[in-house]
């Protein structure tokens, strides 16, 4: 019997296109978990946007929010057009598309993507940041991100100034399922540990499009969308929930319903 060696089937697993890695410790993801599990706003929740995809729910602390910053364009900005007919000014970056898909005068946008660096097709979130305050050098901001699994790069290159002026922050999260991996937990948890600093998460929706990822009792879906709530503005903890909330609507109405996991409910 011939003894394949450890190397062999590494290098040929590699060039079949697999990834090998080890599973990360299952009681240090469950510890970042329970640390990203929703905590009570000080106000309740309101949805903006779609009723579906590209609408998000957020604390209703509206009031003083002088501009948005909306990296990720697309073809869908209902929740950018809603805050811009409430009279905020909403800042947009994508370099995938030439202009978002309707006008609106108090939308600005940057046909760049973001990115920890700036080039002719890029720009740095704390670049971005700059540009937003040379318009609003007061008040507070808001962030809506969904740069389809950019936001872990960006989100640990960006600046703490930048991220402390905005009061609430949306954040679509790709690749959530990685946090199974030993290779990648240590970046992921940074990202979530430099959030959770100043904010608290006020809200989490799967997107019922998402893989999910088990061991044991994790579950993980691939994407989901995080809604933090800067803790100056925040509650202390207290009830939360329910879980689906009222206003939640799937991403994708064609697929199956998907509820937030038991382990990321307080």
């Amino acid at each position: 019997m011939k003894i394949i060696s450890r190397d062999f089937r590494r290098n040929l697993a590699l060039g079949l296109g697999f990834a090998l890695d080890r599973r990360a410790s299952l009681a240090e993801v469950r510890s970042l978990i329970r640390r990203l599990q929703p905590r009570a706003a000080a106000s309740s929740l309101r949805r903006l946007g779609a009723d579906g995809d590209g609408g998000y729910l957020v604390p209703d602390d509206l009031d003083g929010v002088r501009a948005v910053l909306s990296p990720g364009v697309s073809t869908e900005c209902g929740f950018d057009l809603a805050l811009a007919e409430s009279g905020v000014d909403v800042f947009m970056a994508d370099a995938s598309v030439e202009a978002p898909p309707f006008g609106h005068e108090r939308f600005h946008f940057l046909p760049k993507f973001i990115e920890p660096y700036n080039s002719e097709r890029s720009i740095t979130f704390d670049a971005f940041a700059a540009w937003v305050d040379t318009k609003h050098p007061e008040g507070d901001w808001m962030l809506q991100m969904d740069i389809e699994g950019a936001e872990w790069r960006v989100l640990l290159d960006a600046g703490a100034h930048a991220l402390a002026r905005c009061r609430i922050m949306v954040i679509e999260f790709h690749g959530l399922d990685r946090l199974l991996w030993a290779s990648h937990l240590p970046l992921m948890r940074a990202v979530f540990e430099k959030l959770l600093m100043r904010f608290d998460v006020a809200d989490i929706h799967p997107n019922n499009s998402s893989k999910i990822a088990r061991c044991g009792d994790v579950v993980i879906p691939s994407i989901m969308e995080f809604t933090f709530h800067r803790r100056d503005r925040a509650a202390p903890a207290g009830r939360v929930g329910p879980f689906p909330h009222p206003m939640d609507r799937d991403c994708a109405p064609a697929l199956r319903h998907l509820a937030l996991p038991d382990i990321w409910r307080p």
